[in-house]
């Protein structure tokens, strides 16, 4: 069980603070690897539009064992500021995963980034959901959060950024690999 989820916090701070501190022993962990360990316990990376389910399926992964969720977190647009991220920095988290780590994501699809989870040898999870749920919980969200209504055009922009990602890793990844879920 992730120290996380002992502790039950609520605040983002707080939840910061802790991986920080995660990151000195998946530091450790990044120098003690290499290509067999990346090929006998491969990282994973649970990848979503948000209001999809990540945070469910993260918890499915995380009940097997040798996974190891240190905190990491990267996303293609950050919710706080929707300024979409540079590639550069994108890749530079990506290939700091370490072998048996889950990371969850909110990932388009670029053939870099599939490069990158290539090479890693990374388990690629994608969720996703329909965009009018992901709508009402949304605007839930943003009511209980007291924040200003997002818009419908907002969300359905990135839902079909994000569900043109499912199929781009679809066409790549032989159909024994993957199983579509309704």
């Amino acid at each position: 069980m992730d120290i996380r989820h002992k502790i039950k916090l609520k605040n983002s701070i707080a939840r910061k603070l802790i991986s920080f501190f995660l990151r000195y022993p998946r530091a450790l962990k990044r120098c003690s690897a290499n290509q067999d360990s990346y090929r006998n316990s491969p990282p994973i990376v649970v990848n979503s539009f948000p209001k999809s389910g990540t945070h469910l399926l993260t918890q499915i992964l995380e009940s097997f064992p040798g996974i190891r969720n240190y905190g990491t977190f990267i996303a293609s647009l950050p919710s706080l500021s929707y300024r979409e991220r540079g590639d550069r920095r994108i890749l530079s988290k990506l290939n700091k995963i370490v072998p048996g780590e889950m990371v969850s994501a909110h990932l388009f699809y670029k053939s870099s980034f599939r490069s990158a989870i290539s090479d890693k040898n990374i388990v690629h999870y994608f969720i996703f959901r329909d965009p009018r749920d992901v709508y009402a919980s949304v605007i839930t969200r943003d009511i209980q959060n007291k924040r200003k209504i997002t818009s419908t055009s907002a969300i359905s922009f990135q839902w079909l950024k994000s569900y043109r990602t499912f199929r781009q890793y679809r066409k790549i990844i032989s159909p024994e690999k993957y199983q579509t879920i309704r």
